[in-house]
């Protein structure tokens, strides 16, 4: 139950974070502004997602409905999934949006410089991120962590809540040789800025 919950509340804050990205898009001039409009209508439906994840959690805190209550998490699931798609394929390319892909490499990575990741999140990297990811991340693992975007935080590869006081994200990575990095970053007008903050679980 406890997993189905916070998978559905996962899907729930990918698309959000996903129409955030679009919204500054069109804020900077780098979507056109009759996407706006679209974009109205998938925050009606993902409101109406939030507030039948809502219902759901209160009703599963009754045993009685338990079964109920974990097939409706894994519709919500299911739904912000299938609603996720839909805005990602009215998205235009980074191409035509005027925005890098995120390389694969540290060493192709700017700093200061807005990459848009295939989970279509807008990042970017401080200097001191950066320098410190080439001498302990050679191998790119953070990098494609932050490129799939949010993740459930038990036993998946990507990005998960930080736990850092001003910071929303953090890159998880199930590598031996790095797994122990946290990268933190904090949402700054619709990018997902990473200023250097890296904690060891060690």
């Amino acid at each position: 139950m406890v997993q189905a919950q916070s998978e559905a509340e996962t899907a729930l804050k990918e698309v959000q974070n996903l129409l955030e990205t679009q919204r500054q898009l069109i804020k900077s001039g780098k979507l056109a502004a009759d996407f706006t409009y679209r974009l109205d209508g998938y925050e009606n439906e993902l409101n109406k997602l939030k507030t039948k994840w809502q219902n759901t959690k209160n009703i599963a805190e009754n045993s009685e409905y338990y079964e109920i209550a974990q097939e409706e998490f894994n519709q919500v699931t299911r739904d912000a999934g299938e609603l996720k798609s839909r805005i990602q394929e009215q998205i235009p390319s980074p191409e035509e949006n005027k925005i890098e892909t995120l390389p694969t490499t540290w060493a192709n990575i700017q700093p200061d410089t807005v990459y848009q990741t295939k989970a279509c999140m807008l990042v970017s990297f401080s200097n001191k991120q950066i320098i410190f990811a080439t001498t302990k991340d050679r191998d790119g693992n953070h990098l494609r962590a932050i490129d799939k975007g949010e993740v459930p935080p038990q036993g998946h590869q990507g990005l998960v809540r930080s736990e850092e006081p001003g910071f929303d994200f953090k890159s998880k990575v199930l590598s031996k040789k790095v797994s122990h990095y946290r990268f933190h970053g904090k949402m700054i007008d619709g990018v997902l800025h990473f200023p250097g903050k890296v904690t060891n679980k060690k």
